[in-house]
C-alpha cells in the first residue's frame, strides 16, 4: 500500500492515572497519511467523570489539572466518554474507504489499553499495528 493511501489517526489523552484504573478525561485526534499529510483533525473533548472517577485520580493528576484547569473543565463537562466515541466514530466515518486505521502518538500502548476499555467501539477502527 502507497504511503498515501496509509490513514495514521494521532491521538492525545488525558487520564486520571496510568494504571489499570486509570479513566479517559480528554481526548483529540488528527488523521495524517502515511506521508504525515493531515487531513483532518477532532478538536480536544473533555469528558464528564461520576464520583467514581474522581477517586481514581492521581496526585500528580490532580495537581497538574488543577493548574492548567482540566479539572474545572471535566468538573463543568455534560458530555460521556461513550458520547465522544460515537462522535469520533463518526468522523471517521468521513473517511469511509479506509478499513483501518494505525493508532499513532506519544504513548500508544497505554492509550490503546485504555481505549479497549473506554471506547471499544473505536479500537475496533483501529489496526492491529500501531
Amino acid at each position: 500500500m502507497s504511503n498515501d493511501k496509509i490513514r495514521l489517526l494521532w491521538i492525545d489523552t488525558e487520564f486520571t492515572n496510568l494504571d489499570d484504573t486509570g479513566r479517559l478525561v480528554e481526548i483529540a485526534a488528527v488523521v495524517t497519511d502515511g506521508n504525515l499529510k493531515e487531513l483532518d483533525a477532532f478538536e480536544s473533548v473533555v469528558m464528564k467523570l461520576d464520583d467514581d472517577g474522581f477517586g481514581t485520580l492521581s496526585d500528580w493528576c490532580l495537581e497538574t489539572f488543577a493548574k492548567n484547569g482540566l479539572l474545572g473543565k471535566i468538573r463543568g463537562s455534560k458530555v460521556s466518554v461513550k458520547e465522544v466515541e460515537l462522535c469520533l466514530l463518526d468522523w471517521l466515518w468521513t473517511f469511509r474507504h479506509t478499513d483501518k486505521f494505525y493508532l499513532a502518538g506519544n504513548s500508544v500502548y497505554n492509550d490503546m489499553n485504555v481505549l479497549k476499555r473506554e471506547m471499544p467501539k473505536l479500537v475496533e477502527k483501529l489496526h492491529y499495528r500501531l
